[in-house]
């Protein structure tokens, strides 16, 4: 799934810790005055979605990620709402913003970027092994598996960093190993959120998030991710734009160095 510690981590550089705690409730938490454009939200990502009712709940969230992730389909442009944050041969990242009804600002991310391994090795990275890529990721749990249609049901905290407080997720994940040149996954916050209720952390909702992996040569991986979160929170990207960019090279330069390990 796409790397949801990129926005949970994402922070301002505050000029002291006294300054973070005084800001942070107020950011975290007030309703803000400032308006993204819903409505090319709208016109740009939600009306992308087309529901099939042929499809399962877990198929359905595999096409709209193949759909999501088409550059046709969704143009990474301005004039469609989305913000450059890294443009590089080997990585690509993008940002849109949207205010949902109750008020939270949600900040989706389209990255791209290229491994050096191959789908197999890629798809075998397991939990454990997250938490060692990941240090920011404080628990992450199989809540339940349904090895036959390969879907489970997943439990991810991660650590509150500057303004944000701690944020979990509860969700579906489905994944399809297509071929030995394609593998999809995808993930949704399930209905049921009364699993791992904890006080001190704050309980997001992936609205849909996944990953398209290709196998482009012997020994490269191209990656396409979709994440669409909302992390309960008032923080604008003009706040978090430098700080997700750190994040997500960080994410890439820690998955690359551990991939390389195995090898």
């Amino acid at each position: 799934m796409g790397n949801m510690n990129v926005c949970c981590n994402a922070r301002d550089d505050l000029p002291n810790e006294h300054h973070q705690n005084k800001l942070k409730h107020k950011q975290d938490t007030e309703e803000s005055e400032y308006e993204p454009n819903t409505e090319a939200y709208r016109k740009t990502i939600q009306s992308v979605i087309i529901s099939k009712p042929s499809l399962t709940f877990g198929e359905q969230m595999i096409q709209d990620i193949i759909d999501l992730t088409d550059e046709n389909k969704v143009p990474l442009t301005i004039e469609n709402g989305w913000n450059c944050l890294i443009d590089q041969p080997s990585i690509k990242l993008y940002a849109f913003e949207w205010k949902k009804a109750e008020k939270s600002i949600v900040i989706v991310l389209r990255a791209q970027f290229q491994l050096n391994c191959t789908i197999q090795q890629y798809i075998n990275i397991s939990i454990d092994d997250m938490k060692m890529i990941d240090k920011k990721i404080e628990e992450f749990n199989l809540v339940e598996e349904n090895l036959e249609h390969n879907e489970s049901i997943r439990y991810i905290a991660h650590k509150g960093v500057g303004i944000l407080k701690s944020r979990d997720f509860l969700y579906l994940k489905s994944q399809q190993k297509i071929s030995e040149q394609l593998y999809i996954e995808a993930a949704k916050s399930i209905e049921d959120q009364t699993v791992y209720t904890e006080k001190k952390r704050t309980r997001g909702q992936i609205n849909l998030a996944g990953q398209i992996v290709e196998q482009m040569n012997l020994s490269t991986i191209l990656i396409k991710q979709f994440l669409d979160v909302d992390l309960k929170t008032n923080v604008q990207l003009t706040n978090m734009k430098n700080p997700i960019i750190k994040e997500f090279v960080k994410y890439h330069e820690s998955l690359q160095n551990y991939v390389n390990f195995q090898q």
